[in-house]
């Protein structure tokens, strides 16, 4: 609806800048507009009838396109009654009507009717209904506008949504006398309800929120200490007939189940409908669900805690939840979880710490999710593969049995075997990325169980050998927060280094018996770039890297000394050898060494690793950014064989050093013809072994802070497909006599070319690029045939008529 008015909107826009080119005088006409309110008082919810009649007076013309306007008070509702053949349309608190057929004569009266709804939560007072009319003269083909006169209505509420209570109050009485949807705001204390020995109950028929009010200490509903069972039924009479309770909440509310000399006292919540909400409410003792009257549909446990209550003899009662029912929610909920139990669908249990908990619930397309619990049982048996649990903290449980999709959860001191249901998966579905001992590692993953024994022989995080129903069983405990296995390696220096291949290092300085001295781009050269204290031990003489090397106060042994790593992959060559990139990372690990009793180091029996991770920054000589002037084309059909679009494309060079013999290799997409423009001192040339690629040499000198720029034109071939096209280059240069090579163009790196659409502003268009009234007419009639537009044959969709009517607003005709 609101579409409609939208685009009748964007017409009346288009109509009046093209009558607004001639305005002849007005004829003997008038347009009148009349509003009748029937009501003077109305309260929140009530519906009345507005009335606007539209009369055209005079002789010499009459009216077409009319329109009416009418604003209400904010929040309430109109709805559409009888229109006289306008279209309706609101927007916000604004209603419109739109003549697109019928026209008004002298003597014509167009009456339209139209039902207010006021808004049921508005306040007392004075509300205005505004308005205006509007249309255009057919002959004199003017413009005119009509004001309404304001009508104003008085909302007179007579009741007060929200009730204030005291424990002196009787908290049944209260319900029975409150309205559908109030509040009960209760002060602090405890609230019970009058019953028998046998029984008490408190009836709530009608949906309701209770609230903890302002004042020092709880809200708490608890037993009446005299009747075996107290019992609240939620969506049942005082005739214990079915009520409608459904959306009842309770926010800030204790309840708590007392324990008497000779029975367990309970409070019982029986709940028979659905939409149930319990919020910072807390469970204490011997309080549940009974009788069969479960938590039901759309149901949410929200910040809630539950407590354990002593029985006097050495024993406790915990609070119960039965479940049966879909789309139930419990998280951000603590403590102890006597039972949750039940059957339900759509079940999600996220982000809850439970010191314990028995979770016993047949369960389908459900979700357990980052929950804590400390001890218990979990048994969720009934093969639904669809249940997902994930990123559980389970610890001591002494029944586990589960049904799903199974993975990354930690199994801590699990007592029993864990069992799987038919169909269950024990992994992720997908490959994830993770870290493990401070590497970025992908791979499935499966669970962490404590009590796993099973290898790592590439050192992954995931163990090679199954336990039980998982086949990627984690070596550690799963950080969910960071995405992370647990390992016990210490990270002695993590960060990055900044290093450049034009230098060497002097061997002596680490082992003086080294013959050569070693590159600074390699492993080692990154190592010494660290704040870590480095003697490197070279052995054999035949071999000029060192076999391995000491970290001063931890140390190392020839031969079993520290194990290297290349983005994670084990090193080809020994330390030193390796040559390395910009962006790689190097890893260093070693056995956890300590000093046994005659102070000689040793393994520790625990395994840990120490470890050192580098990330390696290349210190680039020179800096290259590329502008491509027009990065986006349209396909347009008067392009010809004999005719390219084409762009400017600069790249600006500084050099971060004195360098000599700057040289880039520019790639263009395949099949585009490159001219250069400017070369800026430079010699160029086509590679002759590359097609699409091209070489500038400058055969002199740079200066750090100099700066050299060159340009080109580069031409697209004229059938070239809507597509993104790449452009890739590279620089190199002599920086103290050693050739730099690899260095990328950075900046702009590609062209786009669109669907051509809009056949009124191209070239060869009526008026070029500006959109002609003609054009404007033509769009507007493809728009509301479906016609595809001329030339491209594209659909004219709604917000392509929005442009076309920008430009014919913007263009200079």
């Amino acid at each position: 609806m609101n579409v409609n008015r939208t685009l009748g909107l964007l017409l009346m826009v288009a109509i009046v800048a093209v009558t607004a080119l001639v305005t002849p005088a007005l004829a003997d006409v008038n347009l009148i507009a009349d509003r009748t309110v029937p009501v003077t008082d109305v309260a929140p919810g009530d519906t009345f009838t507005v009335t606007v009649d539209l009369e055209c007076t005079g002789t010499d013309d009459y009216f077409v396109g009319m329109g009416l306007e009418e604003t209400i008070p904010f929040g309430w509702t109109v709805t559409e009654n009888q229109s006289a053949g306008y279209a309706f349309s609101v927007i916000g608190d604004t209603a419109s009507w739109i003549a697109s057929g019928p026209e008004l004569h002298p003597g014509d009266i167009h009456t339209i009717t139209y039902d207010v709804t006021v808004n049921s939560l508005e306040i007392a007072g004075l509300k205005t209904i505004s308005g205006s009319a509007s249309a255009y003269t057919f002959v004199g083909e003017a413009y005119v506008e009509t004001p309404i006169a304001d009508d104003t209505v008085n909302v007179v509420v007579t009741h007060d949504p929200i009730i204030h209570i005291t424990t002196l109050d009787s908290l049944q009485d209260t319900i029975d006398n409150a309205q559908e949807g109030d509040t009960i705001m209760m002060a602090p204390g405890t609230y019970t309800f009058p019953g028998d020995w046998m029984e008490a109950y408190l009836f709530i028929p009608k949906t309701l929120t209770f609230m903890a009010d302002e004042g020092e200490g709880e809200v708490i509903i608890s037993t009446n200490g005299n009747s075996m069972n107290n019992v609240i039924k939620i969506g049942v009479d005082h005739g214990f007939v079915d009520a409608d309770a459904s959306g009842t909440t309770f926010r800030g509310i204790s309840f708590i189940g007392a324990m008497g000399p000779y029975s367990v006292d309970p409070l019982q919540l029986d709940v028979y409908n659905p939409g149930m909400t319990y919020e910072d409410c807390s469970f204490i003792g011997n309080v549940g669900t009974g009788d069969g009257a479960s938590i039901k549909n759309d149901t949410v446990f929200r910040n809630c805690d539950f407590e354990a209550l002593s029985d006097g003899h050495d024993g406790y009662i915990l609070p119960e939840i039965g479940v049966e029912g879909n789309n139930i929610l419990m998280e951000n909920c603590s403590g102890d979880l006597g039972r949750l139990e039940g059957s339900a669908s759509n079940l999600i249990v996220r982000d809850n710490n439970f010191s314990y908990g028995r979770f016993t619930v047949d369960a389908t397309d459900s979700l357990f999710e980052n929950n804590y619990l400390s001890s218990g049982q979990f048994y969720l048996n009934n093969g639904n593969s669809n249940n997902i649990i994930r990123n559980n903290e389970m610890l001591s449980l002494s029944e586990c049995v589960l049904s799903g999709q199974v993975y990354l959860n930690n199994f801590i001191d699990v007592t029993v075997p864990i069992t799987s249901a038919t169909g269950s998966v024990f992994n992720t579905s997908e490959e994830v990325t993770y870290t493990y001992r401070g590497a970025s590692c992908t791979g499935y993953l499966g669970n962490y169980y404590s009590d796993y024994a099973g290898n790592d022989a590439d050192g992954n995080g995931v163990g090679e050998d199954a336990f039980g129903s998982d086949t990627y069983p984690l070596m550690g405990a799963w950080i969910a927060a960071d995405s992370e296995i647990e390992s016990s390696l210490v990270i002695l220096w993590q960060g990055e280094v900044t290093l450049m291949n034009d230098n060497t290092l002097d061997a002596s300085l680490v082992d003086p018996a080294a013959p050569s001295s070693w590159d600074t781009l390699t492993d080692l050269g990154a190592l010494m770039e660290t704040d870590l204290a480095i003697d490197a031990a070279y052995s054999p003489a035949s071999d000029p890297y060192p076999a391995s090397f000491w970290i001063n106060d931890i140390g190392a042994v020839n031969g079993t000394g520290w194990g290297l790593l290349i983005n994670g992959e084990l090193a080809p060559y020994g330390t030193g050898a390796n040559h390395l990139n910009d962006g790689d990372v190097v890893e260093f690990y070693s056995p956890l060494w300590t000093l046994n009793e005659t102070g000689t180091y040793v393994a520790s029996a625990d395994g840990a690793n120490y470890g050192v991770i580098i990330t390696v920054n290349d210190d680039s000589p020179v800096e290259a950014i590329r502008t491509i002037a027009t990065q986006t084309f349209m396909q347009d059909e008067v392009i010809t064989t004999d005719q390219h679009n084409s762009t400017l494309v600069t790249i600006e060079f500084e050099a971060l050093k004195d360098i000599e013999a700057l040289t880039v290799i520019e790639e263009v997409p395949a099949g585009w013809i490159l001219t250069p423009a400017d070369n800026d001192g430079s010699s160029f040339r086509a590679c002759p072994d590359a097609a699409d690629t091209y070489e500038w040499v400058w055969a002199d000198d740079m200066l750090v802070g100099n700066t050299t720029t060159i340009s080109y034109i580069v031409q697209i071939p004229y059938n070239e497909s809507a597509a993104t096209y790449d452009f890739t280059g590279f620089v190199s240069a002599m920086v103290n006599a050693v050739d730099v090579n690899g260095i990328n163009v950075d900046g702009d790196d590609f062209v786009v070319i669109e669907e051509d659409w809009n056949p009124w502003d191209d070239i060869d268009s009526v008026a070029d690029e500006n959109v002609v009234t003609s054009e404007l007419q033509q769009a507007i009639n493809c728009w509301l045939t479906d016609e595809p537009a001329p030339v491209t044959g594209a659909r004219i969709t709604t917000d392509r008529l929005q442009e076309v009517i920008s430009q014919w607003l913007a263009s200079t005709e």
